[in-house]
């Protein structure tokens, strides 16, 4: 669904830079989310997206150049944006700053449906760049890569592998809870995808719930164990969890972060109430 973005409480600083230039522009949809690590709770993380026949290849360059995109990126953004779908900004804001993302979506490379047979091989569905908004020679390039109609006894088995030999497999507890809940209210296979970035030993996967019609509240307990496992001041989450706990469940991602520890993402669509 696309929708003009409608800001209230604009994050400060580089996150309402983003926000000022895409102001006004017809969007496709526009998530939030939070991000849950050892000791670590970011929630100031927001992702939109600009379909391809709303914008030029000119216009979409021009808005990574007023973000400073590094220039070896931008010079491999415009060689990969022909075929991409759909462009989605987003930006996570931490304490010393912030981080950029720029996805690529070459959606038109996925099988026509999900479920039943057909072509199950691997499709690189997004392709990322991520650079530090205050520091450009920190950057990576991030490769998501779609496991079509992959039943839900198969996407446990690949997080399974993927989590081997970690001694903190917390979030793939809670994942594992979660998916098998949501593949309950769904006849559709769950969308999985395994990320990999240049550089760094990040292994993580992001799984699509949006058809499931979960609300983060139905996933609440799990969150909360995590919350407690990750040693996050309750009050911290408490606080934000009461403002969101009623919007719709749209992915999570987790597992092993670009700096070798375990965390969880969640994300979902801002105003679904």
């Amino acid at each position: 669904m696309k929708q003009n973005v409608v800001q209230t409480g604009t994050p400060a600083g580089e996150g309402g830079l983003l926000l000022q230039l895409l102001k006004g522009r017809r969007l496709e949809g526009f998530e939030k989310s939070f991000k849950m690590a050892n000791g670590t709770l970011l929630s100031n993380r927001y992702l939109l997206g600009i379909h391809r026949n709303d914008a030029t290849p000119a216009s979409l360059c021009g808005l990574c150049e007023r973000l400073a995109m590094p220039a070896q990126q931008l010079a491999a953004f415009r060689e990969n944006l022909p075929g991409a779908n759909t462009v989605h900004f987003g930006f996570e804001g931490h304490a010393t700053g912030g981080v950029y993302k720029v996805y690529l979506e070459y959606a038109g490379r996925l099988p026509r449906t999900r479920a039943g047979g057909g072509d199950t091989a691997p499709v690189l569905l997004h392709l990322a760049y991520k650079w530090d908004a205050l520091d450009r020679s920190k950057y990576t390039v991030a490769k998501y890569v779609c496991h079509p109609r992959l039943s839900t006894a198969g996407i446990l088995a690949r997080l399974a592998d993927m989590y081997s030999g970690h001694a903190d497999r917390s979030s793939f507890e809670a994942a594992r809870s979660i998916i098998e809940f949501a593949a309950c209210r769904t006849r559709e296979a769950l969308m999985y995808l395994e990320v990999s970035e240049e550089g760094n030993p990040r292994s993580s996967f992001d799984i699509n719930l949006h058809e499931a019609g979960l609300r983060l509240q139905d996933i609440g307990h799990w969150l909360s164990a995590l919350r407690v496992h990750y040693s996050i001041p309750p009050d911290r989450f408490e606080r934000m969890f009461a403002q969101i706990s009623a919007e719709k469940l749209g992915h999570m991602s987790g597992g092993i972060s670009r700096e070798g520890g375990d965390f969880m993402t969640v994300y979902y669509a801002a105003g679904s109430r």
